[in-house]
């Protein structure tokens, strides 16, 4: 074969959609399905372990891996089911998508958010010029420097780049130019008069979705908001994965860079093709995101925050040109990030601060951003304590039997009630799943039925006897109770809810109970003294209070008011863009934040034990 032969592309068709991926042969279709624009699950980051990347495709794909038969049965084989992250590509491939992989998911976008002063850090100066002035003696920058002056902009600073630009500008026919700066730096120059189009983007970069809102800098209003599922993923559901993916594979820190900038890309795409503008026409981007996904992003190796004491290279926020980032905005724009709290405590944390106002609080108040890395940060009035809890990705879906993201398809609600079982899909399309809102539901309502006891075990059928769901439980393969109707309606899959998925969310609750009940004895307080919880978040938006209070995720607080704030991390971030205030204001607050280190903590193991109980009214007594 030849050179030109071997490096010819294969390509891959996925249905329904019909999009598709030129390839090499070898690679794997989780891989296909990323270049291709289809989103995959992939919690596991590919070792084929989850199982939630199936496919269907019977041709141009090596033969079942060893690991592939063992986590399908042999009748998915017969039936060309495949494991997208395992299969191989060796010759022309199409592939049909299951109906939950072609789910439209549900990302959070709204939160609330505070009023700050339209002050931008990026602005643009619009400078009159007649022929007359282009023909001054003297440099024309100095000139300019002169004509910027009287516009409130104290000794410009040109970069090589802006005088590029303005070298650039043919003064035939102009009326003048606009300047873009930095505070006192003259990023660039425009021909004519441009100052009415600046537009920035704000953007919150999770674990698992990205957000971007389309700003207008100039009169302070948000003209769209666009989102996506972070393209990382492939490479695993939760920071640590990625941090060993970055860390022990060729070349991993710089794919997963390229990877959520191919998300902030797409994002970017979108969003100015619904406002029909130009992609150049944004100037400045705003980044928020937890300390390893802000280290990815500016391309930072995270070997530091897998040792102790698990700092960042940098807390401070950090700033960029566009044109080095390779982000597809104006190249002689900017970006930039908020500052960090710790090697745990990141800037969406600062952002939600920032937009709940929790830091001027004069009373006790506590904020969680409930997720596979959850963040707590809690005041007294006077200080601020943080912490993070590794909760793991149970609250998204993840690592759970039948779990799913917040999309359609996926069971978001579940009630018991009068001996029958109530379950809400998104979309009220056919159930192919549960997320994390209605996992906590269903257990919930397994508590409050008996049939589960006070350290987490699931009654079997004969010790259910005398409960209208008794016959919903079983032990084969694997101890479970089943959610859904025996009789499934068309295209609908069982879903169940394991003994495993429990201590799954056991382990969750427990972290996240550990943390609240740390932080109120480092401050002195008791859950008495709570006047409010903020819940941020996808899962602290959409999950009941009832259920959250139900399954022991929070203390019980009896004067509290808890409200859900959305994705106040966004809405921090929006505010940062907006206002140079505002980012001051995240820089104090990062530096009031005092970040306890659960680890280190004495009693920590002591309160983690005790949060996987669940509350003893609830539950049933172990037999």
């Amino acid at each position: 074969m030849s050179g030109k032969e071997a490096r010819m592309k294969i390509k891959v068709s996925f249905l329904p959609g019909g999009r598709e991926a030129q390839v090499d042969e070898g690679v794997c279709l989780l891989e296909a399905a990323r270049l291709a624009g289809v989103g995959l699950e992939g919690d596991c980051g590919g070792l084929g372990s989850c199982a939630k990347c199936r496919v269907i495709a019977h041709e141009g794909l090596a033969p079942p891996t060893v690991l592939e038969q063992e986590r399908l049965d042999n009748q998915d084989i017969a039936q060309g089911m495949r494991l997208a992250c395992q299969a191989q590509v060796k010759g022309p491939a199409q592939v049909t998508l299951l109906p939950s992989s072609t789910a439209r998911h549900h990302i959070l976008e709204e939160g609330v958010s505070r009023a700050v002063r339209l002050q931008p850090a990026l602005t643009k100066h619009f400078l009159p010029l007649d022929v007359g002035d282009w023909k001054r003696s003297g440099p024309l920058a100095a000139m300019i420097r002169e004509r910027l002056g009287r516009e409130g902009v104290r000794r410009a600073d040109f970069s090589v780049r802006a005088l590029q630009s303005l070298g650039a500008i043919d003064p035939a026919g102009q009326e003048g130019l606009t300047a873009l700066l930095f505070q006192n730096q003259v990023l660039g120059f425009e021909p004519g008069d441009t100052s009415g189009q600046l537009w920035g983007l704000a953007v919150d970069i999770g674990t698992t979705t990205v957000v971007g809102y389309l700003l207008d800098l100039t009169h302070g209003r948000i003209a769209a908001v666009a989102s996506a599922l972070n393209e990382q993923q492939i490479h695993g559901a939760d920071v640590i994965t990625r941090i060993d993916y970055a860390l022990h594979h060729p070349q991993g820190l710089d794919r997963l860079r390229e990877l959520v900038l191919s998300t902030i890309n797409g994002i970017i795409e979108r969003i100015c093709q619904q406002q029909g503008l130009p992609d150049q026409a944004i100037y400045s981007l705003m980044v928020v995101g937890n300390t390893t996904i802000n280290q990815l992003f500016w391309g930072i190796p995270p070997r530091l925050l897998i040792r102790p004491p698990y700092n960042p290279i940098a807390m401070e926020g950090l700033s960029a040109s566009a044109k080095e980032m390779g982000l597809r905005i104006n190249p002689l724009g900017m970006v930039f990030s908020l500052p960090l709290v710790s090697g745990f405590i990141g800037s969406d944390t600062v952002g939600v601060v920032l937009a709940t106002g929790l830091h001027k609080s004069r009373k006790p108040r506590i904020a969680l951003d409930i997720g596979t890395n959850g963040e707590i940060v809690l005041t007294d009035g006077h200080r601020m304590a943080a912490c993070s809890c590794a909760a793991g990705p149970a609250f998204e879906g993840a690592h759970i039997q039948c779990g799913m993201r917040g999309c359609s398809g996926a069971i978001d609600r579940v009630d018991f009630k009068h001996g029958r079982i109530a379950c809400h899909v998104i979309d009220e399309v056919p159930h192919q799943g549960i997320c994390g809102s209605g996992l906590v539901d269903a257990v919930s309502g397994l508590l409050a039925s008996g049939l589960i006891t006070a350290d987490g075990r699931l009654l079997t059928r004969q010790e259910a006897a005398g409960s209208p769901f008794a016959d919903r439980l079983s032990e084969e393969p694997l101890t479970q109770f089943r959610l859904t109707e025996k009789m499934l309606p068309p295209a609908s899959r069982q879903v169940v809810i394991t003994q495993k998925d429990i201590r799954e969310l056991q382990l969750a609750k427990g972290a996240m109970l550990a943390g609240v009940s740390i932080l109120l004895d480092i401050l002195d307080l008791g859950p008495e003294d709570i006047h409010e919880v903020l819940l941020a978040g996808a899962f602290g938006n959409y999950v009941r209070p009832r259920s959250a209070l139900g399954i022991g995720l929070l203390p019980t607080f009896p004067r509290a008011r808890i409200r859900q704030v959305g994705n106040a991390a966004g809405s921090g971030a929006r505010m940062a863009l907006l206002s140079q205030a505002a980012i001051k204001e995240a820089i104090r607050i990062a530096e009031r934040i005092g970040h306890i280190d659960l680890a280190r903590y004495p009693d920590f193991q002591h309160h983690f034990l005790k949060g996987l109980a669940f509350p003893h009214e609830l539950a049933r007594p172990d037999p």
